[in-house]
């Protein structure tokens, strides 16, 4: 086999993050498995290399670099360059984005970073460094080392090297150094200087004993710098000379002095309105004016990726043993059997338990992790302090395509929706909601649901607003349809939800609503669907004035109480509710309810259950209530407390109750045009354009249409045709007496592709015609975020163009 090249060159796309993934060895394993087969380390030099050639799903992993492309797109994070690789054979990797906040710059695989927090486990490794030397003792006081931590004034035992190593010392510094720092004087002519600096810390010492608490504390890693400092002579000159140099990383060093500022990115952060601010910038003043062992570490993607690969090798890279075997199992292990609280953190790593994953992030956006299971290094170095981003998605797909055919995917499974919607429901949990990721009642019911649940209002409302990946948003189709049968809103703060959403967000929702979808809200979810609450009259800008009375407040906090369902409620139509036809114990916590009079109902609404509570305002009362305008507008569902988090007996009983009425209240499809014979109708327009009826048609969506035979016509062939030049699959119904979906058709064509064309002899009279897009994008729960990502191809969301005609032959 030919020698392969070393230097890892990628693809750029356009953005500021690099995200890294290598797939090294340290043990041979099974081909694809994971099963260990022999105990010798097999050393490794990374290499490019094809998927196929470590047992990769080239697919799979397209799809998890569709993530990071979409990411970048979306403008979660401005840039990312992926790379991943196994067993030494680097497999993909591309750059996407910019470096600079004008986005001018491409970001290049080569490119320089801050690498924050994850320069501790190089200042792990180099206190290791000197431990295979003799010259260090983890378990030696700091004292030893440093003079001023040999008298101490504080009331705990001595700290160690190991406490300081995994965050266990007891010091509950806030910040990296104190400040401001000691100026240049007679007394301390080396000022400004990291032992000098680190010395101060011995007068605050640890705040509990040392090894009895974990707490993740930079100051703790600078010290261990400057001890580095005092017994090598030079932070980063030890780093270098030891590790940096040994292992061919030639753009790492300690200090943004040290580094090539034109290869540098622009940290940015993300603010609330989803905008960028810049931070650090190239040519600007370090942060600090030393080298620091918490942070400080500039390096690029190949560089991080040689020193992972020697702690996969076991300290061994080519051909010599940089750190020895026993350091780098000391670093990537747990270190709990000699300190109780370290049960999550190795020296320098993240880690829960021994040969498992090991990993650190960077405040400026920068994530490592290696899984020696799977053979897996894996980066994402990007400079977007506070972002969102995609890692453990990411992740999740790397390590599906590093499994057999027959793994479990991560993606979320296939759901099957009601006829012409993408998902039954869409679940809103944002911006001052309760981030609410499962809905029992939902899951009982089997529904197809997504959701958002994150904090994020930026985020939030390109979701349901749009974007370019998206125009029309989460909600609704490139005609204004609902992609959604429901929308279901949790409980927390109404007036701050309705704001965070914007005028145009609360717009989507109300167009959802006018559409024909339904809407279904708990506490917080239910006001936020009214007009205003108490009695005042001028409706509250931030509500979505869905229902068009007010409700009102009961003033109840964090009670439980009954609900009594009336026995004409159509609740009952759904689930039974025991002899007593009541629910106990519902959660309350300033929910809602609304004042009926039975001898003057309010037009349209419908009382689904009562309040049971004597001696209160409320006993009597609306508890769940219901509205429908009209039958092309569809149902609210209003539930003043909270049963939707039970997951089991009758509170979930009345949750399922209540989504599936509001979900009957959907409105009826209707036709987009009658089609006139031999005039073929082009279904072109997007969102944007706002012309519905020549609007392209949505993933799982169904556009109807009718023609009509002359009841004079001479019998002949009638031909249906439908043409699209994307590679999507369209499916074709005809149906003689009702709107042509695929359980009522006559006839269809369900194969693949989107061409297609019928052939009938068809009777006088009308004729419905369908088109069905049976493509959709395919996602991935993605926790963290609190939304469902799309992976792979999304262009179907923005519509897919077709024509369709109807001749006589």
């Amino acid at each position: 086999m030919p020698r392969r090249r070393r230097l890892l060159i990628g693809r750029v796309h356009s953005g500021i993050s690099i995200f890294v993934w290598l797939v090294a060895t340290t043990f041979a394993y099974g081909e694809g498995t994971g099963e260990r087969t022999g105990e010798r380390p097999v050393v490794r030099e990374l290499v490019e290399g094809a998927p196929e050639e470590v047992a990769i799903d080239a697919k799979r992993l397209a799809l998890a670099s569709s993530i990071i492309r979409h990411a970048v797109e979306d403008n979660e994070i401005p840039g990312a360059v992926v790379l991943v690789a196994r067993r030494g054979r680097v497999v993909l990797q591309e750059a996407f984005g910019h470096r600079d906040f004008d986005r001018q710059q491409p970001l290049r695989a080569d490119a320089l970073f801050r690498m924050a927090s994850n320069s501790k486990a190089v200042t792990a490794a180099g206190i290791m460094l000197l431990v295979d030397d003799g010259k260090l003792d983890l378990d030696a006081p700091v004292g030893k080392y440093l003079p001023a931590f040999d008298i101490q004034p504080w009331n705990q035992p001595p700290v160690t090297l190991r406490h300081l190593l995994t965050h266990t010392s007891g010091l509950r510094i806030p910040s990296l150094f104190l400040t401001p720092l000691l100026p240049k004087s007679d007394e301390h002519p080396e000022a400004p200087d990291l032992r000098l600096e680190v010395a101060r810390f011995a007068a605050i010492g640890p705040q509990h004993p040392p090894g009895k608490t974990y707490s993740y504390n930079n100051a703790g890693y600078n010290i261990l710098a400057a001890v580095i400092e005092q017994v090598a002579g030079s932070y980063q000159d030890h780093l270098r000379r030891r590790l940096y140099e040994p292992l061919g990383m030639r753009d790492s060093c300690n200090h943004e002095s040290a580094a090539d500022h034109s290869r540098m990115s622009t940290v940015m952060k993300r603010q609330e309105d989803g905008s960028w601010k810049a931070g650090w910038t190239p040519g600007d003043a370090p942060d600090w004016p030393f080298p620091r062992g918490s942070g400080g570490m500039v390096s690029t993607a190949r560089d991080y990726a040689l020193f992972c690969q020697l702690l996969l090798n076991q300290g061994v890279y080519d051909g010599r043993q940089i750190l020895s075997e026993a350091s780098v199992r000391e670093m990537t292990r747990p270190q709990a059997d000699r300190l109780s609280a370290a049960t999550a953190y190795g020296l320098g790593w993240k880690v829960t338990e021994q040969g498992g994953v090991f990993s650190h992030t960077g405040s400026d956006g920068t994530y490592v992790w290696v899984d020696p299971a799977t053979e897996v290094i894996g980066m994402v170095l990007t400079q977007t302090n506070g972002a969102t981003r995609p890692r453990e998605t990411f992740r999740q797909l790397v390590h599906w395509s590093c499994l057999d055919v027959t793994a479990a995917s991560p993606l979320a499974e296939a759901s099957r929706p009601a006829d012409g919607f993408y998902k039954d429901l869409f679940m809103s949990g944002g911006k001052h909601l309760t981030s609410r990721k499962t809905l029992p009642a939902a899951d009982a019911l089997g529904l197809a649901y997504e959701y958002y649940a994150g904090a994020d209002a930026a985020r939030q409302n390109q979701l349901i607003i749009g974007n370019p990946a998206d125009e029309n948003g989460a909600l609704l189709y490139p005609d204004g349809e609902p992609r959604f049968r429901l929308v279901y809103v949790n409980g927390g703060s109404a007036t701050d939800h309705g704001k965070s959403l914007t005028q145009a967000g609360r717009e989507r929702l109300r167009q959802h609503y006018r559409a024909g979808g339904s809407y279904c809200g708990s506490c917080a979810g239910s006001f936020l669907s009214g007009r205003n609450v108490d009695e005042a009259k001028a409706p509250r800008l931030g509500y979505l004035h869905l229902f068009p009375y007010n409700t009102l407040n009961t003033g109840i906090q964090k009670t439980k109480l009954r609900h009594v369902i009336p026995r004409d409620s159509a609740l009952l139509r759904y689930r039974e509710f025991g002899a007593d036809f009541a629910v106990d114990d519902v959660y309350h916590n300033n929910g809602n309810w609304l004042r009926i009079d039975d001898d003057q109902p309010l037009p349209n609404v419908e009382l689904l259950a009562r309040y049971s509570h004597p001696g209160h305002k409320i006993d009597g009362g609306a508890a769940i209530w219901s509205y429908q305008r009209d039958g092309a507008a569809g149902r609210v569902v209003n539930i003043g407390c909270h049963p939707e988090a039970s997951p089991e007996g009758e509170q979930l009983a009345l949750t399922e109750a209540c989504l599936l009425h509001a979900m009957d209240g959907v409105a009826a499809p209707e036709l987009k045009a009658v089609l006139t014979l031999g005039e073929p109708r082009a279904m072109n327009r997007r969102s944007n354009d706002n012309e519905p009826d020549f609007a392209r048609i949505g993933d799982r969506q169904y556009h109807h249409f009718a023609f009509d035979i002359p009841a004079d016509a001479p019998p002949s062939q009638v031909t249906v045709r439908l043409d699209c030049d994307m590679p999507v699959d369209l499916h074709l119904f005809l149906a003689r007496e009702s709107l042509a979906i695929r359980r009522e058709a006559d006839y269809f064509d369900l194969r693949d592709g989107a061409n297609k064309t019928f052939h009938r002899q068809l009777e006088p009279g009308r004729w419905h015609v369908s088109v069905h897009c049976a493509t959709t994008v395919t996602t991935i729960n993605d926790p963290d975020a609190g939304f469902h990502r799309h992976v792979g191809d999304r262009s179907v969301l923005n519509g897919v163009p077709y024509t369709i005609s109807v001749q006589l032959d």
